[in-house]
């Protein structure tokens, strides 16, 4: 049940920034299932190109009170998912909660739920009431939808209530990961949607490993990759439990790692590889990484931990959770993982052996002795959309700085978090209950880095900065440390700069320095994406696999001629003539 909590919190806290989009072709929204596979011919977003939203001048725009009440009360109808997490209290509910209430009170925003359906269903549902165009006035859409949406001119342009009301707090919010988000959302120059932006910046790889068996070994802490795989291999070889059986792993890897962007692509960034990312290659183009020489490097490299028995061998077949019984039963010397793996990963082998001081993070190595730059996600988790023709499309924006101001800003009120965002005991997240959301791409490094602040100058102001969870998860790791809390060992080696080498320093510098290699795609699926990316996806986490495992490298170089042939060069260009129209997303007005 531990670790079932754990993982619970572990989810909340990271918003799902460690299960990003599937192959990262387009942006795939979280809500979308199998998106990729939809038909419908989406058309490759019509953005704008470079300047053409200069035509909206800020500086002539009236900056009004963000959050304005409205007098008279106003009517905004929408639609909702189930929230089975929220435990309702005083018989509250979907249609009448502390959130609806107060938008009300404090908004002059009455909110009615046309439907509320088990969140299985939100996406039919939802696409259901797109085709009939009877739509809900706000409502939350995924990339498809929101294209969707546009080609058939059914969604209000927000550009000027935007402008006007947006809040200095939620502008910096939806900018704090780049211009990315806000860019997926502007089409011919005007801003149509709110996006839902996710912490994927802060997801970004470093690798955990076993100093208990790199000392039984004699070992050092690896400084380049090719120690690293040295060292893997002698965990895998030379006996580091002591225990004289041929019983024991490096590396933790299912037969779904290569079927989406995950942590197990880590060993391909050592490489200068990024095999779900679409990059620029110099030229001013966009490449899709899956197929570039340097892939081919990593996977020899895999191979090679592999025929060296570093690598389950039955990695192949079994899933996330069989994995998991390997690094419980201390079978297990390194994982690649966020600042978060001592979480749901290392916590549960923690608490099974009351071994509390052998995991240690790092920054990944490279090849070549420079800093390695680190893929991350770009594109938003969703949009937050006004129907065309409501005449109060400032409401979804005053609905989102007040989200803004109560997850993020508020720091001090503590009446106040208890009534709109959690409970005192952690067990009741109300603030899934408002409607417009964006998540902070940095809120837990900005936490780790105030409270770092406070310790080296003693000021209080920095930790009166840092949010009630945030303060929540500190307290958590000074708890192991005063009392020896185990079930709170994963924050201290996390999240406490008091400990000698916490997870999110490394995390935080490695942003502070950019050591970064964004995913430059993120725009809906293109017409070709729509047809031929679900199979191209498929095919090539088929060929790693297969790669790693036995086969021979020369199945890649077959692959890549395979991936061109099958759409993939199709599907290169569509890509970069999207690409063509956002190189300068950083200028347009929305993000300045």
């Amino acid at each position: 049940m531990k670790s079932q909590k754990l993982l619970c919190i572990i989810a909340m806290v990271l918003t799902v920034a460690t299960l990003l989009s599937a192959c990262a072709g387009g942006s795939e929204t979280k809500s979308t299932s199998d998106s990729a596979d939809k038909g419908g011919g989406t058309e490759v977003s019509s953005a704008p190109k470079a300047g053409e939203s200069e035509k909206l001048d800020p500086s002539k725009v009236t900056r009004k009170d963000p959050f304005e009440k409205f007098d008279p009360t106003i009517e905004l109808t929408t639609v909702r998912a189930e929230l089975v997490v929220v435990k309702f209290e005083d018989g509250d509910n979907m249609d009448n909660n502390v959130w609806y209430r107060t938008y009300e009170e404090e908004l002059g925003i009455k909110v009615k739920n046309l439907w509320v359906v088990d969140s299985s269903q939100l996406t039919q549902k939802t696409d259901l009431m797109i085709a009939s165009g009877d739509l809900a006035d706000v409502f939350q859409v995924n990339d498809i939808q929101f294209q969707q949406l546009i080609d058939n001119d059914l969604l209000e342009d927000i550009s000027q209530a935007y402008l006007e009301y947006i809040s200095d707090d939620a502008k910096a919010i939806l900018t704090e990961g780049g211009p990315y988000a806000l860019d997926a959302a502007i089409r011919g120059g005007k801003l149509m949607g709110i996006p839902f932006t996710g912490n994927q910046l802060e997801g970004i790889s470093l690798y955990w490993i076993r100093t208990d068996w790199l000392e039984a070994l004699n070992l050092s802490i690896p400084k380049t990759q090719q120690e690293l795989e040295e060292v893997l291999i002698a965990f895998a070889t030379k006996d580091p439990d002591k225990n004289g059986k041929a019983d024991t792993y490096s590396i933790l890897l299912t037969k779904d790692s290569f079927k989406q962007s995950s942590h197990a692509d880590a060993l391909f960034y050592s490489y200068k590889a990024y095999p779900n990312t679409w990059y620029d290659d110099g030229s001013g183009n966009l490449v899709w990484g899956g197929i570039q020489p340097e892939a081919k490097e990593a996977l020899a490299a895999y191979k090679r931990l592999y025929d060296a028995g570093a690598i389950n061998p039955e990695f192949t077949t079994i899933d996330y959770s069989k994995a998991l019984e390997a690094v419980i039963a201390d079978k297990v010397g390194m994982i690649y993982e966020g600042y978060y793996g001592s979480g749901g990963v290392l916590q549960p082998h923690v608490e099974a052996t009351k071994k509390t001081d052998i995991w240690q993070a790092y920054p990944l190595p490279s090849i070549d002795g420079k800093p390695v730059k680190l893929h991350h996600d770009t594109a938003p988790y969703g949009f937050h959309v006004v129907r065309k023709g409501y005449k109060y499309p400032e409401a979804a924006i005053k609905m989102l700085n007040m989200w803004i101001q109560e997850f993020y800003i508020n720091t001090t009120d503590w009446d106040r978090y208890l009534k709109l965002v959690q409970n005192e005991t952690g067990t009741n997240p109300k603030w899934n209950l408002s409607l417009c959301q964006a998540y902070r791409p940095l809120n837990n490094i900005n936490n780790f880095r105030n409270l770092e602040r406070w310790i080296e100058t003693g000021n209080k102001e920095y930790y009166d900065k840092v949010t009630f969870l945030g303060k929540s998860f500190y307290e958590g790791g000074i708890r192991f440390k005063e009392k020896g809390e185990i079930s709170q060992w994963f924050w201290w080696v996390m999240h406490c700069p008091e400990y000698e080498n916490p997870a999110m320093r490394i995390t935080s510098k490695n942003i502070a320095d950019k050591n970064l290699q964004p995913n430059l795609f993120y725009g809906a699926p293109t017409p070709t994406m729509t047809e031929k990316w679900k199979l191209l996806c498929e095919k090539q986490a088929e060929v790693y696999q297969s790669i790693i495992s036995g086969g021979s490298l020369d199945e890649f170089d077959k692959f890549v001629e395979e991936w061109k042939a099958l759409g993939g060069e199709q599907i290169t260009k569509e890509v970069n003539a999207w690409y063509q129209e956002h190189k300068n997303a950083a200028d347009n007005v929305f993000v300045k």
